[in-house]
């Protein structure tokens, strides 16, 4: 299991919170998703997850390349925003995902509108995503 994170501060605590929970199988990768996209991370993995990063938009143009088609994103979101989900399944459609379900979760009893937006990939993402760092949250695709 690759933990992607591009603060090396904060890969390096993860590196420490997995050896204390002794999971053996989880590694920190200290980078930017695009650039892990870039290189062997390209169609590598058959799940993504992410939570508290971005816009649905940019998330799901952080995870296609790293997806194999058939691969699943599961972003976690709070209150659902029908414009930002919109956004969301026309990035979604050019990067090679679709929206597949948003399911509402109630992690802990107090919670109150958190949802999961589960994508999958359906075809591949093109080439040229994905795009330089940063470029996606400066202008996302939906």
């Amino acid at each position: 299991m690759d933990l992607i994170e591009s603060s090396r501060r904060k890969a390096e605590l993860i590196v420490r919170l997995a050896g204390t929970a002794a999971a053996a199988n989880a590694r920190a990768i200290a980078a930017r998703a695009e650039d892990v996209a870039l290189g062997d991370g390209r169609g590598a993995y058959d799940s993504a997850t992410v939570r508290a990063v971005a816009p649905l938009a940019v998330l799901v143009e952080f995870a296609a390349p790293l997806l194999r088609i058939g691969g699943v994103l599961v972003a976690w979101k709070g209150q659902r925003e029908a414009a930002e989900e919109d956004s969301g399944v026309r990035a979604a459609q050019r990067v090679g995902l679709e929206l597949s379900r948003v399911i509402p979760v109630r992690p802990y009893p107090a919670s109150l509108n958190r949802h999961l937006h589960v994508y999958v990939k359906t075809s591949p993402t093109p080439e040229r995503f994905p795009r330089r760092p940063g470029v996606a949250a400066k202008r996302p695709l939906g």
